[in-house]
């Protein structure tokens, strides 16, 4: 397992009033299935764009880990996605990430009871290595990022924002972007992924 050093403090800066100035982290494990088409080179601009998207909320994440697994053939559905995140996630933190081959990105917020057997999924985002389609694609905005939007999801245990508004959590391709609101931010930082560093008086 590494650590990525790099991308902890980028642009913190731009969202820090936002909290009162009480560090706000996330820990994030990046955990890349091998040979397939993911690797460090593909992975951080993605994690490097999210992170400046919730800058602005005044988070950032830390420690950021990166993990590599095996799992020959992986198809992101029941039970194959279980089975991964049963063999793979003892010794990583949640909010993880998995980064697969094929298609079809989700995230899971509280979404299972607690004896369902997929309970485990909870808080685990799904990054696929393909698009939906080449329309979708031309019809989104540039400088929206997968990553920042899977993360939103787990971070507001929320879905989709009603239709017409452009923001990070849009599920439509013409509205979907990199911006975020106040309210999405309030959500954000109250969720319990989010640490909060106290400061220690002298």
């Amino acid at each position: 397992m590494f650590y990525l050093f790099l991308i902890l403090g980028i642009h913190l800066h731009a969202g820090a009033a936002a909290t009162g100035n009480v560090p706000l982290t996330v820990p994030l494990d990046l955990i890349v299935l091998k040979n397939g088409a993911w690797g460090p080179e593909t992975v951080y601009p993605h994690v490097e764009r999210a992170q400046r998207i919730f800058a602005r909320c005044g988070i950032r994440f830390a420690p950021v880990k990166i993990d590599y697994a095996e799992a020959p053939g992986f198809a992101r559905r029941p039970p194959f996605d279980q089975e991964l995140a049963e063999a793979v996630m003892p010794g990583h933190a949640k909010p993880a990430l998995f980064f697969f081959d094929g298609a079809g990105s989700e995230a899971y917020g509280e979404d299972f009871s607690d004896s369902s057997p997929r309970k485990i999924l909870e808080y685990t985002g799904w990054i696929a290595s393909q698009i939906n389609t080449p329309d979708y694609v031309k019809a989104r905005h540039p400088a929206y990022d997968t990553v920042a939007h899977e993360i939103a999801h787990m971070l507001c245990n929320c879905g989709h924002t009603s239709p017409g508004l452009p923001n990070l959590l849009s599920g439509q391709a013409e509205f979907v972007n990199d911006e975020v609101t106040p309210q999405q931010c309030e959500q954000f930082r109250a969720s319990p992924l989010v640490h909060r560093e106290q400061s220690v008086g002298v």
